[in-house]
């Protein structure tokens, strides 16, 4: 199976990408969670005071006096749907009579005593929120609008922008370094890919990327050595033709005559003989199959053969 290296690369930068974007959508819905637990927490810290503010005995609070309190910490009934959905909805209910005071003016009874997270339903819209019960003392329920729990989405998008930048950035960082990496051989290989296979022209490319350079430089070595052989054996052809249409040709002219020289016949044969073996000599020197043949010889054998011919024909006088 082959593949190639720009496919390859660019399916680990989607693959980046990818795991990127899934490590952004996961961190947003964990910080959504947290920032809904964190308001849910807050309604609970503020339910529970609440109902400890008013039971508390050491404080006495009439029906009008909570009235009051609730109204100036919390807005009244608002004319508008806009101020609806940012506000919060408190309704405090007696244990014993069933009475209630609301920031909100509804007739809703408490459905059921007990602490815990609570869903309603007033002028056609959802809250959600958490009912405290006071032991001994009053029921809270602090409530906040269906559209301010959706919209708590919009702090954790604002929580995500530097880690969306982080991410963009190395994105960009990613593709640059696979463009300067692969983009060079890309290119080598597309001229190699589209070059004629006769062609003798040397590879031209410029790169500042050294091992790019280095394969590049290797191939036009591998080419001009290619060439020269090429231009050695094209030589050579020419030379053995040369030399053997001589002799070839004096053996026409010997044939064609009335009378045959054997003699000169004899010399061209010998000469044409010479001249194969001198080409198979050549043709085994050009493979280097004259180092299987050879054998190595030691250089100390031979100095010792060559001074005892030098002794011997100085005790002897004649000098080769």
């Amino acid at each position: 199976m082959t593949f190639k290296l720009l496919h390859l690369a660019t399916f680990a930068a989607i693959s980046v990408v990818l795991a990127g974007i899934g490590g952004v959508a996961v961190t947003y819905l964990v910080v959504e969670e947290e920032v809904r637990d964190l308001i849910d927490d807050d309604l609970e810290a503020q339910a529970e005071f609440f109902a400890a503010l008013i039971s508390d005995q050491r404080i006495s609070m009439s029906r009008q006096t909570v009235q009051s309190l609730i109204d100036e910490a919390f807005e009244p009934d608002p004319d508008d749907v806009g101020d609806i959905q940012e506000m919060l909805w408190i309704t405090v209910y007696d244990r014993t009579s069933g009475a209630h005071i609301s920031n909100l003016k509804h007739e809703l009874p408490l459905a059921q005593p007990g602490s815990g997270s609570i869903t309603r339903e007033l002028l056609g819209h959802e809250w959600y929120g958490h009912q405290h019960d006071q032991s001994g003392g009053p029921i809270v329920q602090l409530l906040h609008h269906s559209d301010r729990w959706r919209d708590s989405g919009g702090s954790s998008r604002r929580c995500l922008l530097p880690a969306i930048a982080v991410v963009g950035v190395n994105v960009t960082l990613l593709a640059g370094l696979v463009y300067l990496s692969l983009w060079p051989m890309t290119r080598l290989a597309r001229q190699i890919e589209q070059r004629p296979a006769a062609s003798s022209y040397p590879v031209e490319l410029s790169t500042p990327a050294r091992e790019v350079a280095v394969l590049r430089d290797a191939l036009n070595g591998y080419i001009r050595a290619v060439d020269e052989v090429l231009i050695r054996e094209r030589e050579f052809a020419s030379d053995v033709a040369h030399e053997l249409r001589t002799p070839l040709t004096t053996l026409r002219l010997e044939l064609s005559s009335a009378s045959v020289d054997m003699e000169s016949m004899q010399s061209e044969v010998e000469r044409m003989i010479a001249l194969v073996s001198q080409l198979l000599t050549l043709a085994r020197l050009e493979r280097s199959s004259w180092r299987e043949a050879s054998e190595p010889v030691p250089l100390h054998v031979v100095i010792g053969d060559l001074w005892l011919l030098w002794r011997r024909s100085l005790l002897t006088g004649i000098f080769p």
